[in-house]
């Protein structure tokens, strides 16, 4: 069989995805082509057999009349573009907001906010997420984003000046996720100007990395990133699919391939109390271990009437509520990871006996399964699970 002729577009490097596709078309023998212009389609007659192209091409009227006329298939990779008619590959912004939610919730955060000025359609949607579950979970959040981008029934009541009316306004603590870094750094200085601190008065996630490497803020900044090269590994399987006639149900794949980088902007807890602080602290890092009351009264240095009394008046949970649910972030992490295939291995790494325990963990918390939270977010990895 002779190897197949790929051919790669894109208006910018995009490194890693590029490598992620590389390791596929070295793995099946494809041949790649890459342009880096769209012109350069108007007067070259590509004889190839399927097309990746990298967050670019948005009009279908873009791509020259043979290959639509020879139903070359095609694969658009990066933000999802709505009603495109070929097939997508975007990153599942449920999953990336999600990361952020929890993120926030294990630190005591229970007052919430978005805010971003950009007009996005990616900050528009995740926005819309992250307001969306929040009030799914009874959690209120306001939005600071320009009218036109506000979510359907919903009113950005601050004006132009949305971020500084906001917080004059609200009682800390408040977590704030922002469209990006750039904004993230703007919303820092805002509240260095206000004299709160951040993270402990003011925590902040962005949901992109818009600053450069070299830049002062990056290293304080806490984002959600993405696996480019896992992404790009992602969207070329997808075009060998279409090349062998597989048609998958829907022309937008969605798939989690997203992290959270803790940095200082949202690496402290939003309790006073000390006793919660250091119990939540121990939660975090040892969710993976059987935690005892005794390493409970040795960490906060208190008696255990004394730190369940103080859960109860900061939290409203008791500690043990506290270590399930840090467990569960634990075991959804692990559910969304390719490396593990099997519930029996992610319960004995978020400190439960077996896939059963883990099982009924879920199901007694959030009403659903391991199981469905996976086929909801990572279907590929459900079907090796099963």
């Amino acid at each position: 069989m002779s190897h197949r002729k790929i051919l790669l577009l894109s208006i910018d490097r995009h490194d890693q995805l590029r490598a992620g596709i590389e390791s596929y078309a070295q793995q099946y023998g494809w041949q790649l082509s890459t342009v880096f212009s769209k012109e350069a389609l108007c007067f070259r007659d590509w004889h190839v057999d399927g097309v990746l192209a990298l967050n670019c091409l948005p009009n279908v009227g873009d791509y020259p009349a043979f290959m639509l006329q020879d139903k070359i298939p095609i694969v658009h990779v990066g933000m999802e573009v709505p009603r495109f008619p070929t097939y997508q590959i975007a990153e599942n912004h449920v999953h990336d907001v999600q990361l952020v939610i929890e993120h926030f919730l294990a630190r005591g955060f229970r007052q919430f906010a978005y805010y971003d000025k950009s007009n996005k359609v990616a900050s528009q949607l995740r926005g819309q997420a992250f307001q969306r579950l929040l009030n799914r979970a009874g959690y209120p959040c306001d939005m600071l984003v320009y009218p036109m981008m506000s979510p359907a029934g919903t009113i950005n009541k601050y004006g132009s000046n949305a971020l500084i009316h906001y917080l004059h306004k609200v009682t800390p603590p408040v977590a704030i996720m922002t469209g990006d870094s750039k904004q993230a750094a703007a919303v820092v200085k805002t509240c260095a100007d206000l004299d709160l601190v951040v993270p402990t008065d003011i925590s902040i996630v962005a949901a992109q990395n818009t600053l450069n490497r070299q830049d002062s803020c990056t290293a304080s900044i806490s984002c959600v990133l993405t696996d480019e090269k896992k992404m790009g590994y992602q969207s070329a399987k997808l075009l060998d699919q279409l090349m062998h006639g597989v048609q998958p149900a829907s022309k937008v794949k969605k798939i989690a391939v997203s992290y959270l980088e803790v940095h200082q902007s949202s690496n402290g807890m939003a309790v006073n109390n000390r006793y919660v602080t250091k119990c939540l602290e121990l939660f975090e890092s040892h969710s993976h271990e059987k935690v005892k009351r005794d390493n409970q009264r040795i960490a906060a240095d208190a008696s255990s009437s004394t730190i369940h009394m103080a859960f109860l008046k900061t939290l409203k949970c008791t500690p043990g509520q506290a270590l399930r649910q840090a467990r569960i972030e634990r075991a959804k992490r692990y559910l969304l990871q390719t490396e593990f295939h099997k519930l029996d291995s992610i319960a004995t790494a978020c400190g439960l006996k077996n896939a059963n325990s883990l099982c009924v963990l879920f199901s007694t918390v959030l009403g659903f399964t391991p199981g469905s939270f996976r086929k909801e977010f990572r279907p590929e990895v459900y079907k090796i699970s099963l």
